[in-house]
């Protein structure tokens, strides 16, 4: 039994919500009765804008009907009378739940035909100036969003921008309401005359009107009201109207609505079309909730904040820093940063850190040719205080040498004086001695030049230089240093060596301290001649290469890769800087500088340096450079090729 009674009543809710339904799906039913026709500027922007806020605001079904007042433009009530017999069948059998007149001719219409049209409807009327309504007999059912324009602000607008204009043409239509609201602007106009001159232009027809905004002088200016229908009864488009104005006017164009912004006005306080249309969406949407129309009260919309159309400002030479506070410009050019900009941001980017790298290169290549520019001169006077040591070492060994020459020289001044102090002086003995005098005294030159070249510093300019020449320079040099540590030396010199590109002084400062170093190291050998042996060939890459072999103890193979290296020595006395210095110079010849052990005892040092001339045509090309030094002859019987006896005997008194 209760199931039943639960079945009964599921079905007698689905049929009550089946019969309720279609009545709560009932749709709205609002009329927009336009002025002058649909596309008419400015009411076609409020009236799109109405729609679609209504559409988007509202819950329940809305059904449009759209009409479009052509009669305002034409006086009197024949006209009128077949339009209203149109309207009144087309809505005899709908009721209509809103009228919204779009503009003044269709408000006015409206309130003459209400009872017979429209009957109880309430009417929203929407876009107009409240100054043109006064009077029309808006009643308790109907509700109103207008706008007020601000004429004075109007007129401000233009002298803050052209102070220079003393006229103002005013362009307004020919119809009633178009003579309804000139009437306001006169009155409103009229405290203004003292700042500017108003021309009138409302009995021109609108090719005239053209014609003469053609020639206009400079200090006039045009405003541009809402225009309907001229004094040929031409309703005109505002838009159309405005853009056909601005292409022959000589005179800047200021108008009242936003939305003619961009179609020729330079722009200043306008009222903005979307606004309107979006108010009256709000107050259609609470009539048609039930709200009553006398409850619901709208502030006229008035000018917004100032809108300038960029383009119009150039044209007219106006700057943007006279423009109110707040101003908006629209319709700039969009420049190349605008239009480019992380493109612009990115190269710009890359530029940037590919200089930045630029810069940071060419810094560290100055500061590294600083460097090596530094560590030249540092090695230079390196070098040169290792010459001076040298000198020290070698001071005993020179004043020998010296001595000699002068010994001599002596010796044959006093015996070619003896020869000439005779009774019958000889003088074929006293030049005798005078010429080896003078020999004795080239000697002595020789070796004095020598030593000035070999420790003098240098300037570190490169020439030609004869390497064996050098080396023949360097014994002779030391001859007395060679003798004094018993040492004999002996020279395998190649016949035709090329000449090298360097610097003469250090070159024979590495040739120097390499024949120093193998003097020294053969100091404690006592069971063995003491040989130094110089060799110069060619190598395989047609590269110099001098090989300097002592005899004696050799370096040992843990310090064989360490002897180069600066402040390294197994020397009692010595500081480890030659060696350090003979290869930094080799290398800064673009050479190399190595040490092998000989084969059974001993070191062998060698150096190459480039020869970048061409071969000589008698060389004889040299053996391979060896890793080791080569077998000597049995050092009881040496056999140089070239030996230079080092125990030379003093010349006799």
């Amino acid at each position: 039994m209760g199931i039943a009674v639960i079945v009964a009543c599921a079905a007698a809710t689905l049929l009550f919500l089946a019969a309720v339904g279609p009545a709560a799906a009932e749709p709205k039913r609002v009329l927009l009765l336009h002025s002058l026709g649909r596309d008419f500027a400015p009411f076609a922007d409020v009236s799109g804008r109405f729609r679609e806020e209504l559409i988007r605001q509202s819950t329940d079904p809305v059904d449009y009907y759209e009409i479009s007042l052509e009669t305002a433009r034409f006086a009197g009530a024949e006209q009128e009378r077949p339009f209203v017999d149109y309207l009144q069948a087309l809505f005899a059998q709908r009721k209509l739940d809103l009228v919204v007149p779009v503009g003044a001719p269709a408000a006015r219409f409206a309130l003459r035909h209400r009872e017979r049209l429209f009957g109880a409807a309430p009417m929203l009327f929407v876009a107009m100036d409240l100054r043109s309504m006064q009077g029309a007999g808006v009643t308790a059912n109907d509700a109103v969003v207008a706008y007020r324009f601000d004429l004075p602000a109007v007129v401000d607008n233009i002298l803050r921008l052209r102070p220079q204009t003393v006229d103002i043409a005013v362009v307004t239509g020919n119809s009633d309401p178009d003579r309804a609201w000139l009437e306001e602007l006169h009155r409103e106009f009229q405290p203004l005359t003292s700042r500017v001159k108003f021309v009138w232009l409302d009995k021109l027809s609108f090719a005239d009107l053209q014609k003469l905004a053609g020639t206009l002088p400079p200090w006039f200016a045009i405003f541009f009201t809402p225009l309907q229908v001229d004094v040929a009864g031409v309703p005109i488009g505002q838009e159309r109207a405005l853009e056909s104005l601005r292409a022959s006017s000589s005179a800047p164009i200021f108008g009242t609505f936003e939305n003619l912004v961009g179609r020729g006005v330079v722009g200043g306080p306008a009222v903005s079309s979307n606004e309107l249309g979006q108010r009256a969406a709000s107050v259609a949407m609470r009539i048609l909730q039930g709200e009553a129309p006398a409850s619901i009260e709208t502030q006229p919309l008035g000018p917004g904040r100032p809108i300038y159309d960029w383009r119009e400002l150039r044209a007219w030479n106006i700057s943007e820093n006279v423009l109110p506070p707040g101003s908006e410009v629209r319709f700039r050019e969009r420049s190349l940063w605008d239009l480019y900009r992380w493109q612009i941001i990115l190269v710009a980017t890359t530029l940037l850190l590919q200089a930045t790298l630029i810069t940071v290169l060419l810094f560290e290549h100055r500061r590294r040719r600083n460097a090596e520019a530094l560590a030249r001169r540092r090695m230079s006077e390196l070098a040169h205080v290792n010459r001076m040591a040298t000198a020290g070492e070698l001071s005993a060994s020179l004043a020998h040498e010296i001595k000699q020459p002068l010994a001599a020289m002596v010796t044959n001044a006093n015996a070619g004086l003896r020869w000439l102090a005779r009774n019958t002086p000889d003088f074929d003995e006293a030049r005798s001695a005078f010429q080896r005098i003078v020999s004795d005294g080239h000697r002595a030159g020789q070796v004095l030049g020598s030593v000035r070249a070999m420790f003098e510093k240098d300037s570190g300019k490169r020439a030609q230089v004869d390497l064996n020449g050098v080396i023949r320079e360097v014994l002779t040099l030391l001859e007395g240093e060679l003798r004094a540590h018993r040492v004999l030396a002996q020279t395998d010199l190649l016949d035709g060596l090329p000449e090298v590109s360097g610097n003469r002084v250090q070159l024979q400062q590495v040739i120097v301290n390499l024949v120093m170093n193998a003097v020294e190291a053969m100091e404690s050998v006592d069971d063995r001649p003491r040989l130094l042996r110089i060799k110069t060939e060619i190598d395989n890459n047609h590269h110099v290469l001098i090989r300097v072999e002592d005899s004696g103890p050799g370096i040992g193979l843990d310090n064989i890769d360490r002897i180069f290296n600066a402040f390294f020595t197994t020397k009692p006395r010595g500081i480890g800087m030659g060696l350090s210095i003979c290869r930094s110079i080799v290398e800064a010849h673009d050479g190399r500088l190595w040490v092998s052990p000989g084969v059974d005892y001993g070191s062998v040092f060698q150096f190459t340096i480039p020869n970048h001339g061409q071969k000589k045509k008698d060389e004889k090309i040299g053996p391979e450079p060896l890793p080791r030094a080569e077998p000597r002859q049995p050092a009881a019987a040496p056999a140089p090729r070239e030996p230079v006896a080092m125990l030379r005997t003093a010349r006799h008194h």
